[in-house]
């Protein structure tokens, strides 16, 4: 049983972090959301976003392109973060004791990763 037991716990941490291997690496990012739900500002507002997620170890790099008339941001930010990949969740924290702001992995292949932050912003990320 023992044996079973330590065999399940080694593929488990083999499996995570193989899944943490796939995010490594600098992804271009494009943010966007449906204008739809926005009435009039829906011609005066931009709904995507350019930037990059750049993952390092443990620390993650977001990088924003905002401008004017960007629905998302106006201007360039930038901020790093900790992060963790854990099923379909990829979960990004100020500090590894706290929760933090919890992507649903949509979808992810070597070249691309689908995500959504709540119900109506999705990111792209692309090698």
């Amino acid at each position: 049983m023992k044996k079973v037991a330590l065999i399940i716990l080694v593929i488990l941490v083999g499996c995570t972090t193989l899944e943490d291997d796939a995010f490594q690496g600098k992804w271009k990012a494009k943010w966007t959301t449906d204008p739809a739900g926005y009435g009039e500002l829906t011609n005066e507002l931009k709904f995507e976003m350019d930037g990059s997620f750049n993952f390092d170890e443990d620390e993650l790099t977001i990088a924003a392109y905002g401008y004017d008339g960007c629905i998302f941001y106006s201007d360039t930010l930038m901020h790093s973060q900790f992060w963790k990949a854990s099923g379909d969740t990829l979960e990004l924290q100020n500090s590894p004791e706290e929760p933090g702001i919890q992507y649903k992995i949509l979808s992810q292949t070597n070249n691309e990763i689908k995500l959504q932050l709540v119900e109506d912003i999705f990111i792209t990320l692309t090698k």
